[in-house]
């Protein structure tokens, strides 16, 4: 069964295709996929000539680039569901013995475990942020409304 962001992506190209053929009929341009791939990939085809192997091959790299981006947010999804689990052991740890007297090894050991759970979880948020912040400068407009408004101008040209 296909997930989510498979779905959507297959969504995105079908009205992709639905928009460049609407696009070339309006201009009297028999090459559909000229267009669409021109449509998608605006920041690649304004600086470099299209063709239609050119085309195939940007359209290939952002499908692989799409599954690589899943992959890390499944990932990044499965470290934090680690971290998780293991403060939630430290805090049952710490809760059973509450109103006990620990010698100072044991607390010591409760400390760095602490501090280990805490720099992992600074370093997971430190590349989150990083893979997210590098995401959004190397992607697309987010915002589809004004996505819509910028290839119909397109078209219209």
């Amino acid at each position: 069964m296909p997930n989510q962001q498979t779905v959507e992506h297959s969504l995105s190209i079908a009205q992709g295709y639905i928009k460049a053929k609407e696009c070339a009929a309006f201009q009297g341009d028999p090459n559909i996929f000229g267009v669409y791939f021109q449509m998608q990939f605006p920041q690649i085809f304004s600086r470099i000539s299209y063709s239609l192997w050119k085309g195939i091959l940007v359209d290939l790299i952002n499908i692989l680039s799409t599954f690589s981006w899943n992959f890390v947010d499944l990932f990044l999804i499965l470290i934090s569901i680690a971290l998780t689990a293991q403060f939630r052991q430290l805090n049952s740890r710490l809760n059973s013995i509450r109103g006990k007297a620990m010698p100072e090894w044991w607390w010591a050991e409760a400390r760095s475990d602490y501090n280990h759970l805490a720099t992992l979880t600074r370093q997971l948020d430190s590349r989150e942020n990083l893979s997210l912040t590098r995401a959004k400068s190397e992607t697309k407009i987010a915002d589809p409304p004004l996505e819509d408004c910028i290839q119909r101008f397109k078209c219209l040209n």
